[in-house]
């Protein structure tokens, strides 16, 4: 279940939120990984949305359209 809303932060862009629903195992790993990199769980999950995202932006631009 994913839940959005959408908020502007201190002056900054305006950002929608999402909620989601992750097993521990993965959250405590999210959470090491942005530990090491002095960033936040929230600043990292949107990083690899966005670049997953973008991939697939690329992806879908890269494969031939069938002709009919």
């Amino acid at each position: 279940m994913l839940a959005v809303s959408n908020q502007s932060l201190m002056g900054r862009r305006q950002l929608d939120a999402v909620t989601a629903y992750l097993p521990t195992e993965i959250k405590q790993k999210l959470e090491a990984w942005a530990l090491s990199e002095d960033r936040s769980v929230s600043y990292l999950v949107a990083r690899l949305i966005t670049e997953a995202v973008e991939a697939k932006e690329k992806q879908s631009n890269e494969t031939p359209q069938p002709s009919n």
